[in-house]
């Protein structure tokens, strides 16, 4: 009796582990893993970004995907998801989500990279000036750069460079210009813009050129009276006016072409001294601001032979 006893014991445990065994395998098989899903990502205005980002609903699920069209859980060039994917050609894209040991199905997405257009830039002139820009376009990874030059007329100064698309629409946030360089970013590659240079009035610049005027205006032109030679030497007089300071150029040419130039202050002549015989001497003199920086017209040339004995 008891060894039959033992025997159904023997029984229950072996049924009970067998039944345990089964019920592992069962809920091993019934694990599930959802498939990834893809998403194009697209840039402010619309434009396709270079981008694909891949989502699994499955917690605690790693993603694997290929770009050359192989299978994703078996394929050595698979790469475990971790960022959004960046293409900069067309591809075959086949991911799969994997839990333990359980991967879901392979799904996969061609994607088409966007054609570039053709990426031109228009160059407007606002205000009285000249601009420019480069002809050669650095592409750099979707960036494009253009330096740009801007020369203002005389009396405006160059105030900024405005930047909108052809369509007349503002330009996107990546694009802008930095000093005279232009760069057009990811956020919009493919377009054209027009830059606009914009000059204005140079209100400092134009008092200043008034005030030197004024200050030109105001200083008469000097008159010279005589000029006579003494001994060896040549005196010049010109008539006195409020001004104190005088400029005399001194030739042996009509013209000017080789001359010497002498500063006079406080005073209403001039001597030279040590002249040559046979030679002829021209004189002309202007007057000049104190600073320098402004001065008269010229005074009628006056000349002198000095004869040989």
């Amino acid at each position: 009796m008891k060894k039959l006893f033992k025997n159904f014991i023997v029984m229950l445990v072996v049924v009970a582990l067998a039944t345990t065994g089964v019920n592992k395998v069962a809920l091993a098989d019934s694990v599930t893993v959802a498939n990834p899903t893809f998403d194009k990502n697209v840039m402010a205005g619309g434009a396709p970004l270079e981008t694909v980002s891949i989502f699994c609903e499955t917690e605690g699920a790693e993603i694997y995907y290929t770009i050359d069209g192989s299978d994703p859980r078996i394929s050595e060039s698979r790469t475990l998801y971790d960022l959004v994917i960046m293409l900069d050609h067309d591809a075959v894209i086949k991911a799969c989500a994997k839990l333990g040991d359980t991967y879901s199905e392979v799904v996969q997405i061609n994607y088409d990279y966007p054609e570039p257009q053709n990426y031109t830039i228009e160059i407007e002139v606002e205000g009285k000036g000249t601009a420019t820009s480069s002809t050669d376009l650095y592409n750099g990874y979707n960036t494009v750069f253009v330096q740009l030059n801007a020369t203002p007329a005389k009396g405006y100064k160059f105030q900024e460079w405005k930047v909108r698309s052809k369509d007349g629409k503002p330009g996107p946030a990546a694009v802008f210009v930095e000093g005279n360089k232009f760069a057009n970013t990811r956020i919009n590659p493919f377009c054209s813009i027009i830059l606009t240079a914009v000059f204005v009035k140079d209100e400092v610049g134009t008092e200043a050129e008034t005030q030197t005027q004024v200050q030109a205006e105001k200083l008469k032109k000097p008159v010279i009276s005589t000029v006579q030679k003494k001994h060896r030497k040549i005196i010049v007089k010109w008539n006195k006016n409020k001004n104190k300071t005088f400029e005399v150029n001194y030739s042996t040419s009509k013209k000017f072409k080789k001359f010497k130039s002498v500063t006079v202050n406080n005073k209403f002549k001039f001597t030279l001294k040590s002249v040559k015989k046979g030679k002829r001497y021209y004189f002309r003199v202007r007057s000049l601001s104190v600073d320098g920086k402004n001065h008269s017209k010229w005074s009628k040339v006056k000349s002198i032979k000095i004869k040989k004995d």
